[in-house]
């Protein structure tokens, strides 16, 4: 599969998804094209999801995530390549092999 045919297919199936829109972008440019995200969506790729919750505290900075936390999983699940996340080491070796431009 060509880069631009699975970045459109991973923006269709987010935006039919319950995934937050402001997820979207970070989502799009880690797995298209490696780049980090931020810090909820990291914890959430490494499989830290004590951490996620934590992160995405109501109280916090992005109340959104605890709501979605088992959308973003479940997308996750079903839409990103499994060599992409669930542990830490995983996401170290995706950004890693990131393309220097």
């Amino acid at each position: 599969m060509s880069p631009d045919t699975f970045e459109a297919d991973l923006r269709a199936s987010l935006k039919a998804s319950r995934v937050p829109g402001h997820y979207h972008e970070g989502l799009v440019r880690y797995l298209v094209h490696r780049i980090p995200t931020g810090s909820f969506l990291a914890t959430v790729l490494r499989n830290n999801l004590v951490g996620a919750v934590v992160l995405a505290d109501p109280a916090g900075a992005d109340p959104a995530g605890a709501r979605h936390l088992v959308d973003i999983v479940r997308w996750l699940f079903e839409h990103a390549p499994h060599a992409a996340w669930g542990s830490e080491e995983a996401v170290d070796r995706w950004t890693a092999r990131r393309a220097v431009a």
